[in-house]
């Protein structure tokens, strides 16, 4: 039997723990927030297209990832730009997760006291999420990525159910005039849309 180091996953496991950050509250708003921005029926180009630019940031990340195998962002971005500019470089990364970590713990936190615990102050529910997730993080990234392994297939089942219940309202004719309104609306959708599809940074790390 092979032991692994509890900071050591295998490549599934890491295209796992990335799926799973970024199916974060992101995908439950995006409908309604592309619709306001564009105000055309193109708002499913500007999804295909921030959808694009994700892979590719993530492509270009896990490259340059794996030129420092075994070192982080914190760890290889001062070797890049040098040691002080690698330090204010890790910074502003840092208070982006911070920034991202309390949304989605709000966000979920008013999902669940709108459809599960109505009658729950909403302050109580995201302490829960908070203990739970700290306790997960002392475990070291094996147990994140075992949890993920274990939840995200139930949440992409539950995903395809949902869309498949959809199909049977859906009417392609919505979408058109497709660019009727000209490239504009496009691009603000993509403005909008882009920040869904946010968690594919964890790469780095």
């Amino acid at each position: 039997m092979i032991i692994r180091p509890k900071n050591r996953i295998t490549m599934q496991e890491a295209a796992i723990v990335t799926s799973s950050i970024m199916l974060g509250s992101g995908v439950l708003t995006l409908p309604r927030t592309v619709t306001e921005k564009t105000g055309t029926p193109d708002g499913w180009i500007s999804v295909i297209l921030s959808g694009m630019i994700a892979v590719l940031a993530g492509i270009m990340m896990a490259k340059l990832s794996q030129r420092f195998p075994g070192q982080t962002y914190f760890e290889f971005s001062q070797h890049l730009v040098g040691k002080w500019v690698g330090r204010l470089l890790n910074f502003p990364l840092v208070v982006y997760f911070i920034v991202l970590g309390g949304y989605e713990i709000r966000s979920m936190a008013e999902v669940n006291s709108l459809y599960l615990l109505p009658r729950t102050p909403t302050a109580i529910t995201m302490v829960l999420f908070i203990w739970v997730g700290v306790y997960l993080v002392t475990g070291g990234l094996m147990p994140i990525a075992r949890l993920s392994s274990l939840l995200l297939p139930i949440t992409v089942l539950i995903f395809l159910m949902t869309l498949g219940l959809s199909l049977k309202v859906v009417d392609f004719n919505n979408l058109r005039p497709v660019m009727g309104f000209g490239v504009m609306p496009v691009i603000k959708g993509i403005t909008q849309t882009v920040l869904s599809f946010s968690g594919f940074e964890v790469i780095f790390f």
